[in-house]
């Protein structure tokens, strides 16, 4: 019976989202799994985002709870409201632009129900653009993430944050690290798996959406946040001889990552100092990369071979 199965919160975060807000919200309350409660924490969207929220309230009482944030807090922060109003074991998170498909917690929470140790699951997702499905993300097995270890060593690993389903007694004492004041999912990601099992679920249950608001555009803006998730990480769990390995490996994943993006958006400033940091570190391709940057038009041969370069790195 319904009554049987754990509750759960999905955890939504919106800022300025009005034209995809309702469509987020509504793919979670219509949710197969009916034990569930529905948070949205808004940070201080100047447009018509929380009116739309608070009439969908008003519709939903007993599946929607909204939190207004009177001023912007930036998104740590105000991932750190939104579970602070989330009471249940299971929590999933989605942002405000995503599209949550019908089957989805309750496929997460049979994985949680089947695994007593299970305290992350996560799965792969459709990526949209113009409201079309272009790709897949996060079903690679390079990218498969099953443990601690990996969670660090694999930097992203195609894992957004409407894919995740977490046990909330494995989150960290203070939700997320206000000291990473934008990208502290990954760390977030890491301290969670270190409490006990990591699962991918292996069908694709929600879409993400591409647009120039995400704020993976943005990722010059914030990159440094990665590096010193790294830094925490191994000051935090220096007594563990694997995590130095693992967070080398991490490490090195994103600043491929951040050299790349620096190459393919002609980003001079980023690029110096990201492929100095690289350097600096013994980075195997090191050399390789200095002779690179100094190609006629390497930008785009390597957007033409983006899908190459991401089935190796």
């Amino acid at each position: 019976m319904v009554s049987e199965l754990p509750m759960v919160n999905v955890l939504v975060f919106s800022y300025n989202q009005e034209d995809l807000i309702e469509q987020s919200v509504m793919s979670c309350i219509n949710q197969s799994y009916q034990n569930l409660m529905v948070v949205v924490t808004d940070d201080g969207s100047a447009d018509s985002t929380p009116s739309i929220l608070l009439g969908l309230q008003d519709k939903f009482p007993d599946r929607l709870k909204v939190i207004l944030n009177e001023t912007n807090q930036g998104i740590t922060k105000n991932c750190n409201v939104g579970l602070s109003h989330c009471e249940h074991e299971l929590i999933a998170f989605a942002a405000g632009d995503d599209v949550l498909y019908e089957d989805k917690i309750a496929k997460q929470v049979e994985a949680f129900l089947d695994r007593p140790g299970l305290v992350f699951c996560y799965h792969p997702v459709h990526i949209v653009m113009d409201n079309k499905i272009v790709a897949v993300s996060g079903n690679k097995r390079k990218d498969q993430v099953s443990n601690f270890y990996e969670m660090i060593a694999k930097y992203g690993a195609a894992i957004s944050g409407s894919v995740v389903m977490v046990r909330r007694s494995a989150i960290p004492q203070g939700g997320f690290n206000e000291n990473i004041p934008v990208a502290s999912d990954w760390l977030f990601f890491i301290e969670v798996s270190s409490k006990g099992e990591v699962l991918r679920i292996d069908d694709v249950l929600s879409k993400y959406r591409k647009h120039e608001g995400n704020i993976g555009h943005k990722i010059f803006e914030y990159a440094d946040d990665f590096l010193l998730t790294m830094d925490y990480v191994e000051a935090k769990y220096s007594y563990d001889r694997l995590v130095p390995d693992a967070c080398a490996a991490g490490r090195s994943r994103f600043l491929l990552g951040i050299i790349y993006n620096s190459l393919i958006s002609g980003n001079k400033i980023g690029f110096a100092k990201y492929s100095g940091i690289y350097r600096e570190g013994g980075g195997r391709f090191a050399g390789f990369i200095c002779l690179l940057h100094k190609v006629p038009g390497i930008h785009v041969v390597l957007k033409n071979f983006r899908s190459v370069i991401k089935s190796i790195v």
